[in-house]
């Protein structure tokens, strides 16, 4: 019981620094989509290919960020699982 718990707090801990990161990425997509859009208007042509750049990367990121959550979904619903066969 007590190794179950010790698992649940490192969940905890997994899935805030995962929420942080998640909300940069996405910070970050949001912003570079914003000024891609500005810069597709003019005829700035690093600009734009520097814009879409970085929005690749952190498109990139907040797959990354949403995959490992989905993991993260699943070891928990193992957890519950275990502590189901425990009790019962």
């Amino acid at each position: 019981m007590e190794k179950i718990k010790v698992e649940i707090d490192l969940l905890k801990l997994e899935i805030d620094v995962i929420h942080k990161k998640l909300l940069v990425f996405l910070g970050g997509v949001t912003g570079t989509w914003i000024y891609g859009l500005k810069f597709a208007q003019n005829d700035n042509l690093v600009a734009s290919i520097l814009i879409f750049i970085f929005f690749g990367i952190f498109t990139i990121g907040t797959f990354a960020s949403v995959t490992k959550l989905s993991r993260v979904e699943k070891d928990i619903k193992n957890i519950s699982k275990r502590l189901r066969d425990d009790i019962l």
